[in-house]
C-alpha cells in the first residue's frame, strides 16, 4: 500500500514538474515572440512614418535635412 502511494506521489510530482516546465517554456516563447514582433512592428511603423513625412513635407525641407 505504501509503495503504491509513493508511486502515485512520484507520478503527481513528475506531472507537476512537467506542467511547470511547460509553463516556463511558454513564457520564454511568449517573451521572445513579443520582442521579435515588437521590433518588427516598430521598424515597419518607423519606415512608414519616414515615408509619410517625406511625402507630406515640402521638398525644400527634405533637401535641407539631407544636406
Amino acid at each position: 500500500m505504501v509503495k503504491i502511494h509513493k508511486h502515485t506521489a512520484n507520478l503527481i510530482e513528475s506531472k507537476r514538474r512537467a506542467v511547470h516546465q511547460w509553463a516556463e517554456n511558454l513564457l520564454v516563447y511568449a517573451v521572445i515572440m513579443f520582442l521579435f514582433y515588437g521590433v518588427l512592428i516598430l521598424s515597419v511603423v518607423g519606415f512608414l512614418a519616414v515615408v509619410f513625412a517625406y511625402i507630406v513635407s515640402d521638398d525644400d525641407v527634405v533637401e535641407e535635412m539631407m544636406g
